[in-house]
């Protein structure tokens, strides 16, 4: 495991303090709980249980049919 040091403003240690608190961890785990979330790769499973909830939302191909075409690119 590897080990971070932070600097924070006193303003922002008291509210990492107070989140902590009331997720019943300690700073350190719950500051590394937040960057496991924001780092992470894959959707959340409340993320992934919406995929299918609007059944009646376009596909792609409807969506992009009234599309302008795209402009010519620049060859490299």
């Amino acid at each position: 495991m590897g080990q971070l040091t932070i600097d924070l403003d006193g303003e922002t240690a008291r509210r990492v303090a107070t989140a902590a608190a009331a997720a019943h961890m300690a700073a350190g785990e719950w500051v590394a709980a937040m960057v496991r979330a924001r780092v992470t790769a894959e959707w959340s499973g409340e993320v992934r249980s919406l995929a299918g909830a609007w059944p009646d939302f376009p596909e792609a191909n409807e969506l992009r049919a009234d599309a302008a075409p795209d402009v010519k690119r620049e060859a490299w």
